[in-house]
């Protein structure tokens, strides 16, 4: 088979763009808990070559299974929680790769078999001491974002399961004291 009969055959695979799409199925409200793999507002998050869209599917799915979300607003605070701890796992990795980077592109000199790996991590250091110390600063304020992010998201489950709970049983709100 040619390049153009192959061409041709998925031409025909494709409708005509004149005619008007087929009729879709008219949306219902969900009845039901969304499902965290088919909810639309969680936005795909953007994996490096050395990562999988599995690994990251599954470190979501761990995140929605832990949290239970139950609205919309609690499964876009999990999306972005699961996103911020995928980043901070990043860390770790982009260190080690700036410094064998460096250490490739520097070399050792030492003739001491033993001393070569510590002599070649030493001398790259001071080459990737900027590099490092704005990664540090990006890794702290991504976990302090993170921290925020969990302490508001289990605020708003817990008042959404005080909610849920029969009259009787929820708590006595205390007055606010004003200043």
């Amino acid at each position: 088979m040619s390049i153009d009969q192959e061409k041709d055959e998925t031409l025909h695979l494709v409708p005509p763009a004149d005619e008007p799409p087929e009729p879709s199925q008219p949306r219902r409200r969900a009845t039901r808990q969304p499902q965290w793999n088919a909810h639309p507002i969680i936005p795909k998050f953007i994996t490096v070559p050395c990562e999988l869209d599995e690994d990251y599917t599954a470190f979501l799915g761990d995140f929605v299974e832990h949290f239970n979300p139950q609205s919309y607003l609690e499964m876009l605070m999990v999306g972005d929680l699961a996103q911020m701890h995928f980043r901070l796992n990043r860390f770790p990795r982009i260190e080690a790769g700036l410094m064998w980077h460096e250490y490739d592109e520097y070399g050792c000199h030492s003739e001491d078999v033993d001393q070569q790996g510590t002599w070649g991590l030493a001398a790259a250091y001071p080459r990737i001491a900027r590099s490092h110390s704005i990664l540090v600063l990006n890794e702290v304020r991504i976990r302090r974002e993170a921290e925020r992010l969990a302490e508001r998201l289990i605020e708003v489950q817990e008042r959404r399961r005080i909610a849920a709970l029969p009259p009787a049983e929820q708590p006595i709100k205390k007055p606010r004291k004003r200043a």
